[in-house]
């Protein structure tokens, strides 16, 4: 029973966390989660295999998190990308709001949640095949990923930095 309260202070302590690091730091939150989930990624590479499940996925609790906070939308969409429930709602209602409307911003929703979605279920499923040829180190096939998405994110600071 700890070890799960445990977990949701540590996820509590993340949210807390991204408001702090911009206010107090002055830090890019999305810059700061992307580097949080590289050093998680780093970590779970050499966790035990054997050890406490609810224990090893402390680390995933903090930077999930940090990325929600972090990367709440895209332009006028507001999105998870560590759930589906919401991204699967808001997919099925562009959809059938387009079939009785017909409205292109109906289908333009559909396919952002949708195309969501996709990318949730693709991280999912090429996981799994990862996890059981490289076990805990599979996580380490994550860092080329947030090497790209830390280079996005430095390249859209600079860019904010250099209108404003």
């Amino acid at each position: 029973m700890l070890i799960r309260l445990g977990a949701a202070a540590l996820y509590a302590c993340a949210i807390a966390l991204s408001i702090l690091v911009p206010e107090y730091l002055g830090r890019d939150l999305q810059r700061f989660s992307i580097a949080c989930t590289a050093a998680v990624s780093m970590l779970l590479g050499v966790l035990p295999a054997e050890m406490d499940p609810v224990l090893g996925l402390y680390p995933i609790f903090f930077v999930m998190a940090l990325q929600w906070c972090a990367f709440k939308g895209c332009g006028k969409y507001v999105s998870s990308t560590i759930f589906s429930t919401n991204n699967y709602r808001q997919t099925t209602q562009g959809v059938t709001r387009y079939c009785i409307t017909k409205r292109r911003e109906e289908l333009e929703q559909a396919k952002f949640f949708g195309l969501t979605l996709c990318s949730f279920h693709l991280g999912v499923t090429l996981s799994y095949p990862a996890h059981l040829r490289l076990g805990v180190r599979s996580a380490w096939l994550c860092l080329p990923l947030l090497a790209a998405a830390g280079a996005l994110a430095r390249r859209r600071h600079g860019a904010e930095r250099a209108a404003a």
